[in-house]
């Protein structure tokens, strides 16, 4: 019986231990397995963890909307969401192919000016 409240309250410690860890990989905090590894060399200073809790709960910070502003004519990739032109057949960015839409002023590449 012993034995198995030992187990049990090893598991528990593990776990609380790496929650910071765990909380960062649910809600995808950072690059990849950087809490965690912090959380396995810094965890045990009671500063590191409290710090590394806090880097997995607050959201990270948005970024700017001044692209759209700037260029309103880019429209979004429907894989990553990135920004690229409407006449774009493959998005730079993640390189999903995407349908190309028609350019509003008429102007189609490969066509003349005249």
């Amino acid at each position: 019986m012993e034995a198995v409240l030992l187990i049990a309250l090893t598991i528990l410690f593990v776990v609380f231990y790496f929650l910071p860890a765990l909380i960062a990989d649910k809600r995808k905090i950072g690059p990849k397995g950087t809490i965690g590894w912090l959380n396995f060399f810094f965890g045990w200073t009671v500063l590191g963890w409290i710090g590394l809790l806090i880097w997995a709960v607050v959201d990270p910070p948005k970024a700017p909307e001044y692209v759209a502003s700037v260029h309103p004519h880019l429209r979004d990739c429907p894989a990553c969401y990135s920004k690229i032109d409407p006449r774009a057949t493959i998005c730079p960015h993640c390189r999903t192919a995407v349908e190309a839409l028609p350019h509003e002023s008429g102007y189609s590449p490969g066509t003349s000016a005249d």
